[in-house]
């Protein structure tokens, strides 16, 4: 996806959630009297970064048990819980990827984040999920495959570059480790 990204002018950068534990939000409040996260992570990098260096997320999880990884969903939970106020009016996509089923309930998931948020949610021609077991098996999913989301994403992020002279075109690609095995 940022091969694409970059065809089209648009600078990205893939940050990586890893296989390490991501903390979950404990609604200790440290946030909203301190406007950052508890956590001294990537989480509070991030969502400093918002609206001045990424004017967008695209969030991408496999799925589990029809939902995002729970690291995804702990990092999302804490970063729009803490910084929710920077990523207003931003851009924010989704691409789930599931061996068979589950994915349109982590794709609602995601999303939810954005819409609650006042983001901008571009719409696609059908859902951005793909389907495999594999890496090769996903990219072998055409009508599941995220470049029609993509080319509406740069259609959209356009025009709202525009409306913020400050704020770059650039997005923040999310990705997770996919899974040698289905759990």
């Amino acid at each position: 996806m940022q091969d694409q990204l970059a065809k089209n002018g648009v600078e990205s950068d893939l940050i990586w959630l890893g296989n390490a534990p991501v903390a979950d939000c404990i609604a200790c409040g440290y946030c909203g009297k301190k406007g950052e996260c508890v956590f001294k992570d990537e989480v509070n990098d991030l969502g400093d970064k918002m609206g001045t260096v990424y004017g967008g997320i695209i969030a991408g999880s496999p799925v589990y048990y029809s939902g995002v990884s729970g690291r995804l969903g702990s990092f999302l939970d804490r970063l729009f819980y803490s910084h929710g106020k920077n990523l207003r009016g931003l851009i924010g996509a989704a691409v789930t990827s599931a061996r068979r089923g589950g994915n349109t309930a982590a794709f609602e998931r995601v999303n939810q984040y954005y819409l609650m948020s006042d983001m901008i949610v571009p719409g696609s021609q059908y859902w951005n999920i793909v389907h495999g077991f594999t890496a090769e098996d996903v990219e072998k999913d055409l009508e599941g495959s995220p470049q029609k989301m993509l080319r509406k994403t740069l259609k959209v992020s356009r025009p709202c570059a525009a409306w913020r002279t400050t704020l770059p075109i650039s997005l923040s690609y999310r990705n997770l480790a996919r899974p040698t095995a289905s759990p």
